[in-house]
């Protein structure tokens, strides 16, 4: 997990990913008492829920807004909670063989090279058998806003996932909001499930 925290700007709590690992032994009970307590309650804290929005400027009109993007940064708690419960779930959906040893995306160990590597032996090896290939990439555009929460709980059901966990993941998705900052100055936190949950903000 310690690997896995990158040394960005500090969310809405100030703390710094930097300042955490040079002072974790004071850290790390707190923190694993913590993220006990969060899952055994199903409860993620509202602060946890909260991410700060900075815009950044990409191309054309500096004064148009569709000409930057957004990038999202969660509290470095909420970091380490993201982390947590992914590593959990991960090992929860290979000792249940529920995904597919294809799928590469978000799995450890697993990756776009190995992705690429199947790819190729897969047409290699049709080419050489003298059969016609045919390829379709899909691009989904703005995928991770356009997930459906109810369903997507319902996928994890049937997988397995229930109880406590289940109900912290209801409690991680609900009650979502997020704050723009823009030099010193920051707007009203407003609330927008879809957008503060998407790839951007866990583990951001």
């Amino acid at each position: 997990m310690k690997k896995s925290l990158k040394n960005v700007s500090p969310g809405l709590d100030g703390l710094t990913v930097k300042h955490l690992k040079a002072n974790l032994d004071i850290f790390l009970p707190i923190i694993t008492d913590f993220l006990t307590n969060s899952l055994n309650q199903a409860i993620v804290p509202t602060e946890m829920k909260t991410s700060l929005l900075r815009p950044v400027y990409k191309k054309g009109n500096h004064k148009e807004i569709e000409n930057y993007r957004h990038i999202a940064i969660l509290p470095t708690i909420s970091k380490i909670s993201d982390i947590y419960f992914a590593e959990l779930l991960d090992n929860f959906l290979d000792m249940k063989k529920v995904i597919i040893k294809e799928q590469y995306g978000y799995r450890r160990n697993q990756g776009a090279p190995d992705l690429l590597e199947q790819f190729c032996d897969t047409v290699n090896g049709a080419l050489n058998n003298h059969l016609h290939v045919l390829v379709c990439f899909v691009d989904f555009s703005k995928a991770f806003d356009s997930i459906n929460h109810t369903k997507l709980l319902d996928v994890l059901d049937d997988m397995g996932i229930r109880g406590s966990v289940m109900e912290w993941l209801r409690n991680y998705l609900n009650g979502r909001k997020c704050t723009v900052k823009v030099a010193n100055h920051f707007s009203k936190k407003k609330g927008n499930e879809k957008s503060c949950t998407t790839r951007e903000c866990p583990g951001t």
